[in-house]
């Protein structure tokens, strides 16, 4: 994990996807809205893309 502020220009990175979101705090949370998946949804996302680019 590296701290956005690790970066020259931290404002360059759109911060768009959330995942495992199911295994965060109840009382961690982003201002900005994202795409949010969950572990399962994340790794059956990762599964398909899997399948579909290797058979």
């Amino acid at each position: 994990m590296v701290s956005m502020q690790a970066f020259a220009e931290p404002e360059l990175f759109h911060f768009a996807e959330e995942i495992f979101i199911d295994n965060k705090p109840a009382n961690y949370d982003f201002a900005n809205k994202t795409h949010r998946m969950t572990g399962a949804e994340f790794l059956a996302a990762i599964a398909a893309k899997q399948e579909a680019e290797h058979g």
